[in-house]
């Protein structure tokens, strides 16, 4: 009977490790066929732009636009960041299976303020089995716009 208990005891131990590690800060999807990482992840002020990596970790080819938005934590939420109306050429780009790209994201400093907090970038991927599915790439801003 203590051996089960024991088991069961690590088991979730184990478990609630494994959630707190993630920390809900996943980069993508939450499938790991492709991952967004913002460069730099942290940031005094607020820069002109970031850099968006994509990498596919997928056995099929990713495609997406130019177009993204930026999200900001707000109370345990996520809510979009209000960045104004800017305009996006209509390119699409493919990304073949172990491919990466990196990608200029502005963040429109003079239209949008960016009060101190945790950020996203969120960017929509087609291809193989990771059609139309949202992904993610986080970032901090330290200090006010």
């Amino acid at each position: 009977m203590k051996d089960r208990v024991l088991i069961i005891m690590t088991l979730v131990i184990v478990m609630g490790l494994a959630v707190a590690c993630g920390n809900g800060r996943k980069s993508s999807a939450g499938d790991n066929v492709v991952e967004l990482k913002v460069i730099p992840e942290r940031t005094d002020g607020v820069p002109e732009s970031l850099k968006l990596v994509v990498a596919n970790r997928s056995d099929s080819t990713v495609r997406f636009g130019a177009d993204y938005a930026v999200e900001r934590h707000v109370e345990g939420e996520w809510v979009k960041h209000d960045l104004g109306d800017f305009a996006v050429i209509m390119i699409t780009y493919n990304l073949a299976p172990g491919e990466s790209g990196e990608y200029d994201i502005n963040l429109f400093p003079g239209r949008a303020e960016y009060p101190e907090g945790e950020y996203r970038i969120v960017k929509m991927i087609s291809g193989g089995s990771v059609d139309g599915k949202p992904y993610y790439g986080y970032f901090m801003i330290n200090g006010p716009s």
